[in-house]
């Protein structure tokens, strides 16, 4: 459920002309109109640059430079940016400081963490962004959440967490 009628969170799957399958989850800083606005101009400079850099990884290092040079606002974008060859099941990803993904791996029924590669997108031009390389096995499960999932209140009133969401994920597959 969206907090308010327009946000900055966002996701993108499309496929790529070689084959491969490349997933987005971003989250711009902040609530309403703006965030919306800088989420479509987050999205509009993905879609150009998916199809011109060699990963993820450079992916988010172009957007960075874009962001740093075009939004002096103070906002911020995390994402998670993850390309898979759905034929031999390699998956590289990047993350900019967004909530880590969570991977099943059927075969040792435990559940790894897609952590932060590198910075947040927009706040400081030096960043670099690092990409991570594994293979997705048959009925491996790939959870992808912003945080509004481990912000939102438990049955307690707490922040949900990523520990809940982990044991979840854990108990059904």
């Amino acid at each position: 459920e969206p907090m308010f009628g327009v946000g900055g969170d966002l996701y993108d799957v499309d496929l790529a002309p070689d084959g491969t399958v490349r997933l987005l989850m971003a989250d711009v800083s902040g609530h309403g109109v703006f965030a919306a606005l800088l989420a479509a101009f987050f999205k509009m400079g993905y879609q150009v640059y998916a199809d011109r850099e060699a990963g993820p990884a450079a992916v988010l290092a172009a957007l960075h430079r874009e962001f740093c040079r075009s939004v002096q606002s103070g906002h911020f974008v995390t994402a998670l940016l993850i390309w898979l060859d759905p034929r031999s099941g390699r998956m590289r990803y990047a993350s900019a400081g967004h909530v880590a993904g969570l991977l099943r791996r059927a075969a040792h029924e435990r559940v790894e963490q897609l952590r932060p590669t590198g910075p947040v997108l927009g706040l400081v031009e030096q960043s670099r962004f690092g990409e991570v390389e594994t293979v997705l096995e048959p009925q491996d499960a790939l959870l992808l959440i912003t945080d509004g999932v481990i912000e939102a209140p438990g049955p307690d009133g707490e922040p949900y967490g990523i520990a809940r969401v982990e044991t979840v994920v854990r108990r059904h597959r």
